[in-house]
């Protein structure tokens, strides 16, 4: 007690000259955390304007007989559209079966889009060749539909085969191919040629993710320069045992926004295929992505080619695509600890109450409790500064000498002490913001990669907490809660802003983000700010 009393007493303003210092690096540490953080959400768009990508125009059959040709089919959630030019699917939408929303898949965005084209090596275009179709037929809960085509002289026939699922959001395609000779490289299968899969690519930064050798690589379109190739020559090396350059077996491939997605994955094909095949990626207009797979020719030349595909569209369910064969749940992008994150909120909104806002409310109390001694020490951090700050200029000021070396020894080691002093309480500052930004991205990578949140609403205004405020409400309120925590831990607000210019630059930043994080940070900054009043209000009684 008289030991503080003491410090307090020794507690001098320090002179405008060090509280300018203090101010500004504080203000560069900061600085410093939200220009990293605007980085970090903001780094494609700035990679983009710093070095523009090379738009590669995807490859577009022939519509002409687009409209004559098209052939619908409803089964269970999907609802696709075919066309006869190419066997291709036109448009593609998944229904919700709980709630009857929809969303597409594939769409005739700004160019007409054929998905799953099947391109065979010489100069006939099959994609723009018109298939003639059997079906559809209904059997056993499935659809399916036949497609044949063959060329002028015979030599070559193609048959695709679509049976798509009643009761899962599951499409199986059979490729048949007769030819006489199909020369050094297989077919070619256009997963995507065109914008619009899904139809929200362009917004949500599309995704295409390989599974090969039981790993699975995440390839963002927005960081494609154009056209690249898969397998990269490190893929190749870590596919071979003693990093043998050979090719990795290839076990799915999946196009896919946040939500949903297609996943495409090879059941059975011919000719050691899986090991031989290679991808081009490309980044088309508005980051989508044109997708197309090579296989390797057959063993033997004019041997029977059979091909079979499953394809999975619809919501990058984790509980759903981990029933699935390959692991295909890893198509979710989970960042690290998110699908730990997604266990707690869902444990919550299961056992306590089902809204996954107020789930991220409990969520967010437990963090903060158990958080209790950081903030206590953060507070008794920034008391120790400013006695410190205080100590080291009264001791400044009264430098002996340095011809009177024991009365120089005896002042440095002072100085060294207080200067200690003064390095753990500047740990004890930025301690909890150490701890919370982790957190944050954990919860951030968390709402935008996990289908359980999308379209989930909290109260009123706020219909799905996996996207922004569309008021800013959340943002603003958040804001002020910052500047009323941050004014409760500035001494001499006349001297120190920092307590209103982070608030403008945190409201500014989070008003983009999902509302979900948003109502987390709003939260955490009540209850810290509720615990640092405790505190204080404790410090005070006990002196």
């Amino acid at each position: 007690m008289a030991d503080d009393q003491a410090a307090d007493d020794h507690t001098t303003e320090p002179s405008p000259k060090q509280t300018r210092k203090v101010d500004v690096r504080r203000f560069l540490i900061v600085a410093a955390v939200v220009l990293a953080a605007i980085a970090y959400v903001l780094w494609d768009d700035v990679r983009d304007i710093i070095k523009p990508p090379e738009i590669v125009p995807p490859t577009i059959p022939s519509d002409a007989l687009l409209s004559d040709s098209q052939v619908k089919v409803k089964s269970g959630q999907l609802d696709i559209t075919f066309t006869k030019v190419g066997a291709a699917i036109t448009h593609m939408t998944w229904t919700n079966p709980d709630d009857g929303h929809t969303e597409t898949l594939i769409s005739q965005a700004e160019v007409p889009n054929h998905a799953l084209v099947v391109e065979l090596p010489g100069s006939e275009k099959w994609a723009d060749r018109e298939f003639s179709l059997v079906g559809p037929t209904v059997s056993n809960d499935v659809t399916q539909l036949r497609f044949t085509a063959e060329s002028p002289d015979g030599r070559t026939a193609l048959v695709k085969t679509f049976t798509i699922h009643s009761d899962k959001p599951l499409i199986r395609l059979d490729i048949r191919i007769k030819a006489k000779w199909m020369g050094d490289k297989g077919y070619r299968l256009k997963i995507s040629n065109a914008v619009g899969l899904p139809s929200e690519l362009g917004k949500d930064d599309c995704l295409i993710s390989v599974r090969a050798n039981r790993i699975t690589d995440h390839h963002r379109v927005r960081r494609l320069s154009g056209a690249e190739t898969w397998p990269t020559e490190k893929e190749r090396r870590r596919a071979g045992p003693g990093h043998r350059a050979v090719p990795p077996t290839l076990e799915w491939v999946a196009t896919a926004n946040k939500y949903f997605g297609l996943i495409v994955r090879p059941v059975a094909v011919s000719g050691g295929g899986l090991t031989g095949a290679d991808m081009t990626l490309t980044r088309t207009a508005k980051c989508a992505a044109a997708l197309e797979l090579q296989l390797p020719p057959p063993a033997f030349a004019g041997a029977l080619v059979s091909d079979s595909y499953e394809i999975y569209a619809g919501p990058k369910d984790y509980d759903v695509l981990s029933s699935l064969p390959g692991r295909q749940q890893e198509s979710i992008n989970y960042w690290y600890l998110g699908r730990a994150a997604t266990l707690l909120l869902e444990l919550v909104h299961d056992k306590v109450v089902p809204n996954y806002g107020v789930a991220i409310i409990i969520v967010t109390l437990i963090f903060r409790v158990l958080m209790w001694p950081v903030t206590w020490y953060n507070l008794r951090g920034m008391v120790d500064i400013r006695v410190a700050n205080a100590r080291l200029e009264e001791i400044d000021a009264r430098e002996p000498p340095r011809s009177e070396k024991a009365a120089h020894a005896d002042w440095l080691k002072e100085a060294r002490v207080w200067e200690n002093v003064q390095r753990k309480a500047t740990v004890g500052v930025f301690l909890p913001l150490v701890i919370l930004l982790p957190v944050l991205l954990i919860l951030y990578h968390t709402l935008d990669a996990g289908y359980e949140f999308y379209r989930q609403p909290l109260v009123l205004w706020i219909t799905d907490i996996s996207s922004r405020d569309p008021f800013f409400v959340l943002p603003v309120l958040m804001g002020l809660a910052m500047m009323g925590q941050l004014r409760t831990m500035v001494e001499d607000r006349s001297r120190e802003r920092s307590w209103i210019l982070m608030p403008v630059v945190f409201t500014i930043i989070f008003g983009f983000f999902s509302a979900g994080l948003v109502l987390f940070w709003l939260v955490d900054t009540l209850a810290g700010w509720l615990q640092l009043a405790i505190i204080k209000r404790g410090r005070r009684r006990s002196t």
